[in-house]
């Protein structure tokens, strides 16, 4: 128990090689390790923390660099487009110069072609029925039967 006193005094140590032979200081040492180590992980991670806004803010510095002249004129750029979007008619324009009609004819034309069919379908029903089994035929006797027709069987 002693070394577990000395083990709480001492926040820096992450590791110790020795065995205790007693349930109770191994579990307080073992606490007190993984203690010691998430202290070390979290300030790591402060560390890691601290880095990235310094980062940022001298990344944040050279981005205001920018010159105003260049921001000037794409926002006018954009209003010069923007405008130009609205005053264009919305129309329909097909491809190839088709009009509404031909494209309705065409749609037609495509429905019918991806259609079975009707041969396709006689002749699969031409073809001959699949052969039955024993087992098939048992069980459509007993699908087709009641329970007043079947007979009591003694077992012996």
């Amino acid at each position: 128990m002693e070394m577990v006193q000395m083990l709480r005094e001492n926040a820096t140590l992450l590791k110790l090689g020795y065995q205790f032979e007693l349930p109770g200081p191994r579990m307080a040492a073992t606490g007190i390790l993984t203690r010691n180590q998430d202290q070390q992980r979290q300030k790591r991670m402060q560390e890691r923390k601290a880095e990235e806004v310094v980062e940022q803010k001298s990344a944040t510095s050279s981005n205001q660099e920018v010159p105003t002249r260049k921001i000037a004129e794409m926002v006018k750029h954009q209003e010069v487009c923007n405008k130009a979007q609205i005053r264009k008619p919305k129309t329909k324009k097909l491809k190839n110069g088709a009009n509404e009609k031909e494209s309705e004819d065409i749609l037609k034309d495509l429905r019918n072609n991806l259609k079975p069919s009707v041969k396709s379908r006689h002749e699969a029903s031409n073809l001959p029925p699949p052969q039955r089994s024993g087992r098939d035929d048992l069980m459509a006797a007993i699908r087709g039967s009641s329970i007043f027709s079947l007979k009591r069987v003694n077992l012996t």
